[in-house]
C-alpha cells in the first residue's frame, strides 16, 4: 500500500511499472521500512521472528497463486 500511494503521488500505478519493477520497489520499501514489524515487536507479539517473510517473496507469491488457482478451479 505504501508503494502504491507513493506511485499515485507521482501519477503512476503498479501497472505502469510492471511486475519486476514493482516488486523491486516493494523490496526497497520493505528494507527501509519495517514499520509493521517494529510495531508488532513493541507490542510484544509472540511470533517466530525467524520465519518472517516479505509478501512479494517469490516462494510465498507462488504459493498464493497456486492456492487461488486451485480454489478457482474448485469453484
Amino acid at each position: 500500500m505504501v508503494v502504491e500511494r507513493q506511485l499515485a503521488a507521482q501519477g503512476q500505478s503498479r501497472h505502469d511499472l510492471g511486475r519486476e519493477r514493482f516488486v523491486e520497489a516493494c523490496g526497497m520499501e520493505e528494507q527501509s521500512g519495517g514499520t509493521i514489524s517494529r510495531q508488532m515487536r513493541r507490542l510484544g507479539n509472540s511470533v517466530d521472528w525467524s520465519r518472517d517473510r516479505f509478501t512479494m517473496d517469490e516462494g510465498l507469491s507462488a504459493a498464493v497463486r497456486e492456492v487461488f488457482v486451485r480454489l478457482h478451479q474448485e469453484g
